[in-house]
C-alpha cells in the first residue's frame, strides 16, 4: 500500500534540501587571498521547532575548513551536558534565501538527516505546516520566493 503525502509528512517530518556554506565574510577573505572558497555542502535538513538552535551533523563544518567560534553544553533527549562546538555558517535555501547563523555540531541519530533547522532560523520567516495536504512551506524571503515543499516519492521533499 502506497503512503499518502500526509502520512509521509507525519512519519518523516518536514524535510528539505539546503546547503551549508562558509560565511560570506570568510569567503570574501579567501578570495582576497587568491583562494577559492569551498563549495557549499548539500544536506537534508529537518525543520525542528523543538530545538532553539540549528544543529549540524558532526564533521560538516570542518569539511568546509571552519574553525569553532565557541562551545556550549547541550541536552538532547538521550543525553545531558554534552559539549557542542559552535560554528559560523551561511545556510542556503531553495529560492535563494541565505541565512548567516551560528550553529551547533552534534551526531545526528536519524540516518540521512544532516541538519536540524532550529527556531533561530525559523524566527526569520514564516513556517506553514499543512498536515492534511501533506505539505509545508517555509518563507525566508522577506516577501519573495516562498519555498514550498511536499513529501514526494521515497519521503524526500519536492518543490511545490
Amino acid at each position: 500500500m502506497k503512503d499518502s503525502s500526509s502520512e509521509k509528512l507525519l512519519r518523516e517530518g518536514p524535510l528539505m534540501s539546503i546547503s551549508v556554506a562558509v560565511p560570506e565574510a570568510e569567503a570574501a577573505e579567501l578570495r582576497r587571498r587568491g583562494r577559492t572558497p569551498p563549495a557549499p555542502v548539500p544536506v537534508l535538513a529537518l525543520i525542528d521547532t523543538g530545538t532553539g538552535r540549528t544543529v549540524l551533523q558532526r564533521g560538516i563544518a570542518r569539511s568546509l575548513g571552519l574553525t569553532p567560534v565557541g562551545a556550549v553544553e547541550i541536552d538532547t533527549p538521550s543525553t545531558a551536558d554534552v559539549e557542542s562546538l559552535e560554528f559560523e555558517v551561511c545556510l542556503e535555501f531553495p529560492g535563494g534565501a541565505m541565512i548567516p547563523t551560528r550553529v551547533l555540531e552534534a551526531e545526528m541519530p536519524v540516518k540521512g538527516i544532516r541538519v536540524l533547522l532550529g527556531r533561530e532560523v525559523l524566527s526569520r520567516g514564516v513556517l506553514i505546516y499543512d498536515g492534511r495536504a501533506g505539505r509545508f512551506s517555509l518563507d525566508l524571503s522577506l516577501g519573495e520566493n516562498t519555498t514550498e515543499e511536499s513529501v514526494g516519492p521515497g519521503g524526500r521533499s519536492t518543490p511545490g
